[in-house]
């Protein structure tokens, strides 16, 4: 593989992932606003932006995995973003009624792990 597709291939991989992330989290948003039955805009709206979230989210996802195929590397760094978004999921869960809101903090946290384990695996390809 040449560097500059490398390189190009690091940045997709990092676009797509923040991609991932703040659509995620719009998404467990209106899990929460559904919950609590408290709406940001109102409920056709609210649910109109987390449809289009969940879609931008899993289209981020295939990309992920496409680019993880086409090195041949491991599924870590994709499984991390999957596990990161179930465990802001059950965070949600738990804390429902709760005024402080750390789901964004969580999936920004896998963001830079799987970045990390992404850009360790691919360097390691290269050389």
């Amino acid at each position: 593989m040449k560097k500059e597709e490398m390189t190009t291939d690091i940045e997709n991989y990092t676009m797509s992932s923040l991609w991932v992330t703040m659509s995620s989290y719009l998404v467990l948003l209106f899990v929460k606003e559904f919950l609590t039955k408290h709406y940001l805009i109102n409920f056709s709206i609210d649910l109109l932006v987390a449809v289009f979230a969940f879609y931008i989210a899993l289209f981020q996802l295939k990309n992920d995995y496409k680019l993880l195929k086409k090195y041949q590397l491991s599924n870590k760094a994709l499984l991390i973003q999957i596990i990161t978004i179930i465990i802001s999921f059950v965070i949600v869960l738990i804390t429902l009624k709760s005024p402080f809101d750390a789901i964004f903090l969580i999936l920004i946290i896998g963001y830079f792990l799987s970045k990390r384990s992404f850009k360790q695996e691919i360097m390691k390809k290269k050389s």
